[in-house]
């Protein structure tokens, strides 16, 4: 028997929604969260992944465009990895969106290639800030 974790993500319809999304969002980015010495790509990933982990959006969100426009190939994959890593069960079906939309340089050139990186960074940010505090209230109400 086979179980699918993602019946609602199947096909182009999914897709479109997803793109209509990501093309309504809008970014907020502000150099004073990002770091402003971090030009070597390992220290913005570390704080990228940090960033993310811990819901601070603004940061993560500063630290990604930095990161970005150093690497934008090493910006996916570890944003790929993060998701996975860090976020996976909280969001499943976030990871899955990234996984499907990371490679679709069509739809980055469409959207821009800064608002689906910060859409994603954002959500994930946000996903994990979400559990945390719903852990956090389950912890002290129990």
């Amino acid at each position: 028997m086979t179980y699918d974790l993602f019946p609602q993500c199947i096909g182009t319809r999914h897709i479109a929604a997803l793109t209509e999304k990501i093309a309504a969002y809008a970014p907020n980015v502000s150099s004073e969260h990002t770091p402003v010495s971090a030009f070597d790509k390992w220290v913005l990933a570390s704080n990228l992944q940090k960033s993310i982990r811990r819901g601070l959006a603004h940061i993560a969100i500063g630290t990604a465009t930095r990161l970005l426009a150093l690497d934008a190939r090493y910006f996916w994959r570890r944003l790929l990895l993060i998701a996975y890593e860090d976020v996976g069960f909280a969001n499943i079906g976030l990871c899955y969106d990234l996984l499907k939309f990371f490679r679709r340089e069509a739809a980055h050139a469409q959207l821009g290639v800064e608002r689906v990186a910060t859409y994603f960074v954002n959500a994930l940010s946000q996903s994990l800030s979400r559990t945390s505090r719903n852990q956090t209230r389950t912890t002290i109400g129990a």
